[in-house]
């Protein structure tokens, strides 16, 4: 009887490619083997070419602390319990930025062609001038708190006039970048850190399906916006994936329909940020998490233009300093703020 014999090639380092197989075949009569003879060898591919090798060149801003932190307010139907939870924790969130150059403004997630689809344009602060609050503003946590309780939000269901239930944070925060320089003028400063923090009880376009914003289209679309000369975190207050109580919950609330934040959470985890869950029975914890963390990203990285290659990542500081750091994608993270004023230069190879 005929024999076939099979010898997949799949290692672990190169992963599985094409298999790659021998026959050998039985001569019946005599008992005797033959290998056919192998084809030519095939052309060896092109060499990769070269790496690319620069140096980018930061100034820290540490002492300031300047960071923008944009809320994206889910004004739907069912988020009137979850602005209050927020709302009312400013104050814990404001003393984890205390050290902070930090300014706050609020947008909603109605990009609709509704009465109240803002798409990213700041809202005007309730009990205080202008859209944008700082640490200077008089009663800040009661103007944040006043803020992101939407008069369009609440009892709107007995009123019959709801805003758009397919909420688009991730969009928003898009639209948000692009009027940077009209009716977002003064928000996003010059050398600031970005902050973006989304309060929502759904998805993308509620369900997340097709023509969804996406989270790399977010991080595409700001460094389109701002390149290098800004650092981005996103973090999620929604129902994390898998919680099927607080999924429930939300469900069964006044307007409610709730979807897991699939969306929101994938953007707060490729630009280094945390989600944290609607449903938490301690929101003034959500907020000091966030907050302690929008700490970090305003005082402790900087962003390179490219990919580097692995373990080619060299940095320099004028005045020296004793800070060690680790790379993340893009982003080079030190181990403790940079005094301000310190010269930093990343040299890395990249393809």
């Amino acid at each position: 009887m005929g024999a076939l014999i099979v010898a997949i090639l799949c290692t672990l380092a190169l992963g599985c490619r094409q298999a790659e197989y021998s026959v050998i075949t039985d001569n019946s009569t005599n008992g005797t083997f033959t290998t056919p003879s192998p084809g030519p060898a095939p052309a060896p591919g092109p060499a990769p070419g070269p790496a690319n090798k620069v140096t980018e060149s930061f100034t820290s801003a540490a002492a300031a602390g300047k960071v923008d932190i944009l809320f994206v307010d889910d004004n739907s139907a069912s988020m009137e319990i979850e602005q209050t939870n927020l709302g009312t924790r400013f104050a814990n969130f404001a003393s984890a930025i205390s050290g902070l150059n930090w300014q706050v403004s609020v947008t909603t997630t109605d990009c609709s062609n509704g009465p109240w689809g803002i798409c990213g344009d700041l809202l005007p602060l309730t009990g205080a001038a202008g859209k944008i609050l700082t640490p200077s503003t008089a009663n800040f946590a009661t103007v944040f708190r006043d803020t992101i309780v939407r008069p369009e939000t609440l009892n709107c269901v007995a009123r019959g006039a709801c805003p758009s239930g397919d909420e688009e944070p991730l969009r928003a925060a898009m639209k948000a970048m692009d009027k940077a320089g009209a009716a977002n003028s003064g928000f996003f400063r010059n050398g600031a850190a970005l902050a973006i923090v989304v309060l929502t009880d759904e998805d993308e376009l509620s369900t997340g399906g097709a023509g969804a914003t996406t989270a790399q289209q977010v991080v595409n679309h700001f460094n389109a916006v701002f390149g290098a000369s800004k650092a981005l975190r996103a973090y999620a207050v929604t129902i994390l994936t898998g919680d099927t109580a607080c999924l429930l919950t939300q469900q069964n609330q006044q307007g409610g329909i709730g979807a897991y934040g699939t969306f929101s959470m994938e953007l707060a985890r490729i630009t280094g940020g945390i989600s944290q869950s609607i449903c938490s029975p301690s929101f003034a914890n959500v907020m000091t998490q966030i907050g302690q963390d929008v700490t970090s990203v305003a005082t402790d990285k900087v962003s390179i233009a490219h990919t580097p290659v692995a373990g080619t990542v060299k940095v320099k500081f004028v005045p020296a300093r004793s800070i060690s750091f680790s790379v993340n994608g893009r982003d080079v993270l030190f181990s403790a703020p940079i005094p301000v004023g310190t010269a930093i230069d990343v040299s890395y190879d990249y393809l």
